[in-house]
């Protein structure tokens, strides 16, 4: 069966399961919280851009778990090594199978080391 198309953030929310949504949910409203940071839908996934894109929400597949991935995640992971490259030349992310306090405080600062690096 083919994946059907997501355009916007509540159709992608939607399309997770609980878990995932709600990791999904209390990103996006973080990322919004900044001012001049917008969400678009490309490829079927939410990209957040500040200027340019910073970062995008990819669920895993075999896992209850979405991998926040920074493009410019090569750079940005010199300074956070729990960030992964897996491989990948340019783009780097954090693996969340949970939402808490010491995973939000990691995402804000890579987050902000993101868009300080976009400017």
């Amino acid at each position: 069966m083919p994946k059907r198309k997501v355009y916007n953030i509540t159709q992608f929310v939607e399309g997770q399961s609980e878990s995932v949504a709600e990791i999904c949910s209390v990103l996006h409203d973080l990322f919004l919280s900044y001012p001049n940071v917008k969400c678009f839908i490309r490829y079927n996934i939410p990209f957040y851009d500040y200027r340019k894109w910073v970062c995008y929400i990819n669920p895993l597949k075999k896992s209850n778990a979405v991998e926040l991935v920074f493009l410019n995640g090569k750079v940005l992971k010199e300074s956070f090594e729990f960030r992964k490259d897996r491989g990948r030349k340019m783009v780097a992310g954090i693996e969340i199978d949970e939402i808490n306090d010491a995973v939000l405080q990691n995402v804000v600062m890579v987050w902000e080391e993101a868009i300080l690096s976009n400017n």
